[in-house]
């Protein structure tokens, strides 16, 4: 079942990735078909990954990146909603403190990790952080070197880094409250 979602999720944003890119060849309008361009690539990276490793990664896993994928690249960049709904950036950034929450979990228990109730939580807040910080550390990266905008530093300063690490933090401690009164993961 988990593969099937995997495999729906990978053909709706094809397909309308693919819609969008002959739309840009139809108007002659070139202006985002990077972004277009750019999806099939990102969706490939388990697939890669598993080449590399040779080994197949978790179907939670995968679910876990393409859900991510759907939400931020595909809704966000590919159906531009991040420049047409003004608080979207902060929801991604509130999912993807879910998500890792989510695979920081995962990764504790792929590997075995023991810890006691509040180590756990520890730990994954920490993930959670760090994961956001590093992607901040990437758009300020690709800001400074290829003059982007990932942080819309030159109309909010400081303020969307700073609103987008506390997105994911409650992210995180949303996932934390859902599975610690309903999950056995934490106890």
């Amino acid at each position: 079942m988990k593969k099937i979602i995997n495999y729906i999720l990978i053909f709706i944003m094809l397909g309308f990735d693919f819609f969008y890119i002959i739309n840009c060849v139809k108007f002659s309008n070139y202006d985002r078909v990077h972004t277009y361009l750019a999806l099939p690539i990102v969706l490939l990276v388990p697939y890669l990954l598993e080449k590399i490793l040779k080994k197949e990664l978790d179907s939670n896993l995968k679910i876990i990146y393409f859900s991510f994928i759907f939400f931020a690249d595909f809704l966000g960049c590919v159906v531009n909603l991040y420049g047409k709904i003004a608080w979207f950036d902060t929801f991604t950034h509130y999912l993807s403190g879910i998500f890792t929450a989510y695979l920081g979990i995962l990764l504790m228990n792929k590997f075995q990790i023991k810890q006691n109730f509040l180590g756990r939580i520890i730990y994954v807040l920490s993930f959670t952080c760090l994961i956001a910080v590093m992607w901040e550390f990437f758009e300020y990266g690709m800001d400074s070197l290829f003059g982007m905008t990932l942080q819309h530093a030159d109309t909010t300063g400081v303020n969307d880094t700073m609103i987008d690490l506390i997105a994911a933090f409650l992210g995180s401690i949303t996932f934390l409250l859902f599975y610690r009164n309903n999950n056995e993961y934490l106890t």
